[in-house]
Formats: structure tokens, C-alpha cells, sequence
């Protein structure tokens, strides 16, 4: 039986999100994507007019909406594309109208950050005038390498724009490889044919909606299939995803919903919940602070007799980690284990690191406290399941 990609509309707390769920063949979610799409901005081109220099934190801040203002690191001010120069100086000054870029949401307190350099995605490579240079991911390597760069460097010799080609490129054909870069050459030729017509805070360019980049990195052909009950969702991925349009099935069920189906409000729950249940009958619960996640691991229920605390923890340990990837959090993690002989501390560290490597953004193991907690921390690429839903 294929994987199943489930999306549909849900309500949570009261708002209304789009929630791609992959679901494994037991309809175990194995990844979860939740999306705000009416407040999306990432990745979106804007024309933004700078409000201010600061030079003491090299940066300027860039107005892109009545009431959006954006944080632009000067590193990502060079040779801006300018809508309107409003002086006479070369470098950016105060009133420049130009275009910006999206490269990281509202943290908190902290404005949207913001580039002058210009990025598009496609499943296989990216498009970017950061530089002018033709690059191969360094997982690329003899024959296949060869072939890419006999493929595409010649092509993009000249162009505004660099390409920096994946490591999914390996496993596909040459035609694969084409279409994906004429798409984004020809979304970069429309974007360069209109910007400087356009007015102040427009929306140049929109990406595609988060779940579509989503299922873009993660589906895979022959294995996966997509399923939605929202004819919306599916002509979104007409325009944006043609390919994985035809992958796609229209759910019209009226006797049993999509979202019973595959029991996606049950794992939407338990992905908001703080405790875990496990087959052993012990707990794990879940604190997601402002500056750490911590993790305890309870006997509870369990029969410490019977099941040893090393067996509880492994069961855990799993556990956790597959609770940190569905609800993706970053940042430090402290994980509290049920007290166990140092050597079977050592035999669970080991475990613990071949088991992270199975994820797409693992963990990396630091140290054992002082305390005996296991720190642990994973690169933050996007926000949480639960930031998404508290601050949208």
C-alpha cells in the first residue's frame, strides 16, 4: 500500500489552516505540515520602499506593506533591483524603493528578515542571483556529477542568475532536470519583466502555498500518492505542482469524511498535547519553553518488573525523537531518562544518534549534564506545530 498524502481544511483553535499529513501505510503520520495560507509570506517578492539605514547594526529596515516592515541585512543589500532610487548615492539610502524578498517569518518579537538576493525553488535546483556561479551539491558525485555539469553549465553561462543543483538530482533523468530549470527561468524572465512597473508594496511574486514546497521535497513517485477533499487545494496544485496534480485525487466521500478516514483531527491532538502515551504504559511529556524544550520520560502505567528501565527508555527515546521531527522543534532539548547503569547510558547515546540520522533535519547529540539529562539540539529550518497555531 502507497503512502498517503491527506490535505485538508481543519479548524484549530478557532482559525483555519491547511494540514498535509503523510501517512504511512498503517495511517501513521510520519510528517505534518500546517500552514496559515492567508498569512503566508515566505519566500514572496515584494516592492518595499527602506525606511531607515541603521549602520550601527548594519542593516536597514524595509517597509513592505501599510503596516509590515521587514529587517534587510545590509550583507543582503548588494546590487538591490530598484524599483525607484530616490538619491543620487550609489548605495542604498532611505526612500529606495526595491525589491525584497522573504527569508524568514516574524519571530516573536523580531520583524520578518528580508534579501535583496532572489530565490526560486524547484524540486531539483535553485535559482539565485546571489551569485552568478553554476554549483552541484557536494552528495553528487562521479558519472551523475559529470553528466549535470555537461547538462546545465553552459546553459546558465551569462544568465543574471546562478543555479545550485540538489542532491535529488541524482536519481532523476536529464528531461526531469530540464523542465524543473525552465520553469524557474521562466518565472525569474516574468519577474524581471514586471518589477519595475509595479507599485509600491505589490506583490511581485507569490510562491506557491507552503504545503506545495512541502510535498515538493517530500513526495516520492511510485511510493506516494495525494488525496484531498477540497477542490481549491487541488487547482493550487494544478498551477503550482502539475505534476503532482496528477498524483492527485479529488476525496467526494459525503458518508465518511477525509479527516475520519485517516484520523487526522486524533493526530492533530496529539501533536498539541504536551503527554504521550507509549505500548509499554509509560508517558513522555513534552514542555515547549520560550528558550528549551524539555522532555521527561515517566514509568507511569508501566511494569518496571517486567519492563526494564533500559526497555522504557529505548521505547522513549524513539518515541521523542519522532515527537521532535512531527512537531518540528529546533533549538535546545533536554531529554530527563529513567536513571540507568552508565553503560546502558552509553549503549542508549549510540542508539539515539543512529536513530536521528533517520530524519530529514536530525538532532545532534552535545553532551549528559551534569544533572544526567541528555542535551540535545536540531537546526531550526521552519516554525513549530504549536508556534504556527499559538501566533498566527
Amino acid at each position: 500500500m502507497k503512502n498517503a498524502y491527506a490535505i485538508t481544511n481543519q479548524t484549530i483553535s478557532q482559525k483555519e489552516y491547511v494540514v498535509c499529513m503523510k501517512l504511512d501505510e498503517d495511517r501513521n503520520p510520519v510528517g505534518v505540515h500546517i500552514c496559515d495560507v492567508k498569512k503566508a509570506i515566505l519566500n514572496h517578492i515584494y516592492v518595499g520602499r527602506v525606511e531607515r539605514i541603521a549602520p550601527a547594526i548594519k542593516a536597514a529596515f524595509v517597509r513592505f506593506g501599510q503596516n509590515q516592515i521587514c529587517f534587510l541585512p545590509l550583507s543582503e543589500a548588494k546590487s538591490p533591483f530598484y524599483v525607484h532610487k530616490n538619491s543620487k548615492k550609489e548605495e542604498l539610502c532611505a526612500g529606495d524603493e526595491i525589491l525584497i524578498q522573504i527569508t524568514r517569518e516574524a519571530l516573536k518579537e523580531k520583524e520578518p528578515a528580508a534579501s535583496c538576493h532572489l530565490s526560486l525553488h524547484g524540486k531539483y535546483m535553485v535559482l539565485t542571483t546571489k551569485n552568478k556561479s553554476f554549483s552541484i551539491s557536494s552528495r553528487i558525485q562521479g558519472a551523475r556529477r559529470m553528466e549535470l555539469e555537461n547538462l546545465l553549465k553552459q546553459t546558465v553561462e551569462e544568465k543574471p542568475y546562478g543555479i545550485v543543483i540538489r542532491t535529488l538530482a541524482a536519481s532523476v533523468s536529464d528531461d526531469d532536470i530540464a523542465q524543473d530549470y525552465q520553469m524557474l527561468h521562466e518565472q525569474f524572465e516574468s519577474i524581471m519583466s514586471k518589477y519595475a512597473h509595479r507599485a509600491l508594496y505589490d506583490t511581485v511574486w507569490a510562491e506557491a502555498p507552503d504545503y506545495i514546497n512541502f510535498l515538493k521535497n517530500q513526495f516520492e513517485f511510485g511510493s506516494d500518492n495525494i488525496v484531498t477533499d477540497s477542490p481549491e487545494i487541488l487547482n493550487q496544485l494544478k498551477e503550482h505542482a502539475p505534476v503532482l496534480a496528477k498524483e492527485s485525487q479529488l476525496y467526494t466521500d459525503q458518508c465518511v469524511s477525509l479527516s475520519v478516514l485517516y484520523h487526522i483531527r486524533g493526530h492533530l491532538d496529539d501533536l498539541l498535547s504536551n503527554k504521550i502515551w507509549l505500548k509499554s504504559g509509560s508517558n513522555i511529556i513534552i514542555e515547549q519553553l520560550e528558550t528549551l524544550t524539555f522532555i521527561d520520560v515517566n514509568t507511569a502505567k508501566s511494569n518496571i518488573k517486567k519492563s526494564s528501565p533500559y526497555s522504557v527508555n529505548l521505547e522513549a527515546m524513539k518515541a521523542a525523537l519522532r515527537q521532535i521531527a512531527l512537531r518540528n522543534i529546533s533549538g535546545m532539548i533536554l531529554i530527563d531518562f529513567i536513571n540507568m547503569t552508565e553503560a546502558e547510558n552509553a549503549d542508549l547515546i549510540e542508539l539515539l544518534k543512529q536513530e536521528t540520522r533517520k530524519y530529514p533535519n536530525p538532532c545532534r547529540f552535545i553532551d549528559i549534564t551534569k544533572l544526567g539529562l541528555v542535551e540535545l539540539t536540531r537546526k531550526k529550518i521552519s516554525r513549530s506545530v504549536k508556534d504556527i497555531i499559538n501566533n498566527s
